[in-house]
């Protein structure tokens, strides 16, 4: 019983909420990513401006990907333990 005060529905949700944010970039990041791998700019002053931002972008892509991946990880972890100790609960209604 003293386990289910550690978790916090409202956290819960928090960090659904939070992954669906994290989501919600992930094909506009895609689109941003492809068009730097893919297109390159008519002026040559344009190159050195395209260069380091596309660099960026990929550092900021893995990042984004890694937290993503730990973020869904951790929200799965919290929902199975709740999951387990409701059906304890419930099991010691009965």
């Amino acid at each position: 019983m003293e386990n289910i005060s550690k978790i916090n529905l409202a956290e819960l949700g928090e960090l659904e909420d939070t992954l669906n944010k994290l989501k919600s970039w992930e094909q506009g990041l895609e689109f941003i990513g492809d068009y730097y791998s893919t297109h390159n700019p008519d002026l040559e002053r344009l190159v050195e401006e395209y260069t380091p931002t596309s660099a960026i972008f990929w550092a900021f892509q893995r990042d984004f990907s890694r937290l993503n991946k730990e973020a869904e990880e951790r929200f799965d972890q919290l929902s199975y333990k709740y999951t387990q100790l409701k059906k304890e609960l419930e099991s010691k209604k009965v």
